[in-house]
């Protein structure tokens, strides 16, 4: 359905090209405590190939990222960054470069002085942070602002290989589309870490899947990868997929069937009523940015009324952010469900 819901513009250029292979890592390994999370990593990457580092939960890939990206250290091997190569990094941890004590405006004007007050603001605006929204303190953002506002920031640093972890995480549908294009149109090395189907589907050309054991390397995008009838790391449930491929579970009792089928009817009806919140709280969001756009209106309220509508547009992206979270883990188990229970149909 057409949405009203305004969408950021990335756009990520490269200062040059690198040389032909920007990144080699050989035999990197790492331990914590008695756990070894990596077990002598090797792969080389070419310039212009868009990698996506997929595995099992705690297999070690953000571990990975973090040790080419010199914010930890492995304990043996080595990450050699080839001829030219200028990676920009954008961490799943966002507070790690972010500084909660600045506005936005500032912190883009210390990471980018060249940008200077209005390039800054220009940027921002960008990434949809107009008007005041720039004089905001970092530690005001949500999760997914805080994501915009660091994928800003790499739009103009000096860079030509993109190492990203989760870059899609508390991001809305409209922004992980638009970040997905910006990516497909990159002409730089990207190297991504995530669970987001959508993004990596769109953008992968070649896949390195970590293992307990090291790595596999598949040369291609997710949908051939999955034609080859090969695992499915992006799937809701990752645990249940597993034990479905190592035993055949019984089938469940009638009451047990009952039950399940009850459980379907209530998670359908609070995956429809939290839709309908998400598109109440939408409604209430688009009244509410109609009045900030319309500068006369707006400028006739009085200081303490324009402060109240720009807080009630904070709190309402806030609660959007939240419901939208909800509203897809709901919907996640809600597709479990049917198919847990299509699975017991089809034993009858």
């Amino acid at each position: 359905p057409q949405t009203s819901r305004r969408a950021p513009h990335f756009q990520f250029d490269i200062c040059r090209e690198s040389g032909i292979t920007p990144l080699s890592v050989s035999k990197v390994s790492k331990s914590f405590g008695n756990n070894k999370v990596l077990n002598n990593i090797n792969f080389e990457i070419g310039r212009g190939e868009k990698i996506a580092i997929l595995g099992p939960n705690g297999v070690g890939k953000s571990t990975l990222l973090k040790i080419i990206m010199d914010q930890l250290k492995s304990d043996d091997g080595n990450v050699e960054w080839g001829y030219e190569a200028h990676p920009a990094y954008f961490p799943q941890d966002h507070h790690d470069i972010l500084n909660g004590n600045q506005t936005l405006a500032d912190w883009v004007m210390d990471q980018e002085p060249s940008l200077g007050i209005s390039g800054s603001r220009k940027l921002l605006g960008l990434v949809l942070f107009s008007g005041e929204e720039a004089d905001k303190k970092i530690a005001a953002l949500s999760g997914g602002e805080c994501g915009r506002l660091v994928l800003a920031r790499i739009m103009k640093q000096k860079q030509n290989v993109m190492v990203m972890d989760e870059p899609t995480n508390h991001l809305d549908l409209e922004t992980v589309e638009a970040l997905a294009q910006a990516l497909q149109e990159y002409s730089g090395t990207l190297i991504v870490v995530s669970h987001n189907r959508f993004l990596v589907r769109a953008v992968a050309d070649r896949l390195i899947l970590v293992k307990p054991s090291g790595i596999e390397e598949f040369t291609g995008g997710y949908e051939e990868y999955l034609e080859k009838g090969r695992e499915d790391y992006l799937k809701a449930s990752k645990k249940t997929t597993k034990i479905k491929q190592q035993t055949a579970k019984p089938k469940l009792s009638y009451e047990e069937q009952k039950r399940l089928k009850s459980e379907l009817k209530r998670k359908t009806r609070t995956v429809n009523q939290l839709e309908a919140d998400y598109q109440s709280l939408e409604a209430q969001n688009n009244h509410n940015m109609a009045l900030i756009f319309d500068y006369e209106k707006f400028s006739q309220l009085s200081k303490d009324d324009q402060k109240d509508v720009m807080q009630k547009k904070n709190q309402l992206e806030k609660k959007l952010s939240e419901a939208l979270t909800e509203w897809e883990k709901q919907a996640t188990e809600l597709e479990n469900l049917k198919m847990e229970i299509d699975g017991q149909d089809t034993r009858k």
